[in-house]
């Protein structure tokens, strides 16, 4: 078929949204994640979403994909797929896990450039969420006073498999702080 009627013969699943540069539903990790409850109302353990991103560089800037309870987040492949910006807070991450949640395929990278010795970088953040997994995740964060790869605090459940996390920061640098 040709690319003007093959998108007439796409199938589309129900509780999953695509993240595209281009010819997916968004085109804004940010933009689907605060229109969840339009695609996924109701999200549980045994019914969860699923959000995918396909292949490219999405720069959220300073802001915090906050992830929301049983809507799981498959990218195409760490080497494919980066979530970046500059975010600066010690309580939030460039993502932010929720409770029964995954984070697949993907590269976290938070660059703020803080003034040296004032700034919080941290790449994925998780607070008390039980059931928080990572599967081939690549998370780094550097260039600020503390910097984190992975910042989990409150008694968080997080489960890593396959996880690369780095940090580099002026007074202090945790690839995985817990």
């Amino acid at each position: 078929l040709d690319g003007d009627h093959a998108s007439s013969f796409q199938r589309r699943y129900q509780r999953v949204r695509v993240v595209a540069k281009s010819g997916g539903d968004y085109t804004s990790p940010l933009d689907a994640m605060n229109d969840v409850s339009s695609w996924c109302p109701s999200p549980t353990y045994d019914d969860p979403c699923l959000l995918r991103i396909m292949p490219g560089t999405y720069d959220i800037g300073a802001n915090s994909l906050q992830m929301r309870e049983s809507v799981h987040i498959e990218v195409s492949g760490m080497s494919s797929c980066t979530i970046q910006g500059a975010l600066d807070s010690g309580t939030a991450g460039l993502v932010k896990g929720a409770r029964l949640t995954e984070l697949r395929h993907v590269r976290v990278l938070n660059t703020f450039f803080g003034v040296a010795g004032a700034a919080n970088a941290i790449a994925i953040y998780t607070d008390g969420n039980s059931w928080f997994y990572l599967d081939h995740v690549e998370a780094s964060a550097a260039y600020a006073g503390s910097a984190s790869g992975i910042h989990q605090i409150n008694s968080a459940t997080t489960f890593m498999k396959s996880v690369r996390a780095w940090a580099r920061g002026t007074n202090s640098s945790y690839g995985v702080y817990s």
